[in-house]
């Protein structure tokens, strides 16, 4: 069926006068297909790559909601290429969009899991939202493409300064804790009875669970809680 417009007004007219769900369905879908066509026909690379560039010009002047609109044209101009994605996630987190700018790192790995700008750019909003523990893990994968990037081990080093400071500081960030408390990875580290249990260990006993702790699995659940902020090893 090409003639979509022709379609969606048959199948539009025909549930004004009686509503049926095969007609129904069959209107989402035409409207569906009409959709992917226009898509597929708008793809023009060498247009996206154009719009890319204007993006670029745009954030480059702290223009970041311009940038994003470019950005956004040069994805749809070419939806496969990784570049665009990446750059609108830097847009998105000058203006502290960070979900946005997350769900756009993950697009551009997904489309090309080598692309290293996109781990330093994940790196950075993890940072910002103190999500120290998801930084540790989005700066190793980054090292995983190439061990002698300066951005990844910059970030890694940055990062774990970030968390000798929160554990060495008086003052607990009640926000930080409350935000990450609420991660499904940190909320299933906290309910291990394992962990539970060494957890109590270490207070009661700091030798015995010291002891445990030389289990390297254990020992990365304690450090992501310690990154987290929700376990602290130091007083002030």
């Amino acid at each position: 069926m090409n003639d979509f417009d022709g379609a969606i007004q048959a199948f539009d007219k025909s549930l004004l006068e009686f509503h049926d769900d095969k007609v129904h369905t069959s209107l989402q879908q035409a409207k569906k297909e009409k959709r992917d066509k226009e898509e597929r026909e708008y793809v023009d690379p060498e247009k996206g790559k154009e719009a890319r560039e204007r993006g670029n010009d745009h954030f480059r002047n702290g223009r970041y909601p311009e940038a994003i609109q470019e950005y956004t044209e040069a994805i749809r101009r070419s939806p496969l290429d990784p570049a665009p994605y990446s750059n609108r996630a830097a847009a998105y987190t000058k203006l502290g969009e960070f979900p946005l700018g997350l769900k756009d790192c993950e697009k551009c790995l997904e489309l090309d899991p080598k692309y290293l700008k996109a781990y330093s750019r994940k790196g950075a909003i993890h940072f910002f939202m103190k999500e120290f523990h998801k930084c540790l893990d989005v700066y190793q994968k980054g090292l995983e493409v190439d061990p002698s990037s300066a951005e990844m081990l910059d970030g890694l080093r940055r990062t774990k300064l970030a968390i000798q400071e929160q554990q060495s500081s008086s003052n607990v960030d009640e926000n930080q804790v409350r935000h990450n408390m609420s991660d499904p990875e940190i909320q299933g580290i906290l309910s291990d009875p394992s962990i539970i249990q060494i957890l109590k260990e270490l207070q009661e006993n700091p030798g015995a669970g010291m002891k445990a702790m030389s289990n390297p699995t254990v020992a990365a659940k304690i450090q992501k809680l310690i990154a987290a902020g929700v376990l602290r090893t130091e007083s002030s």
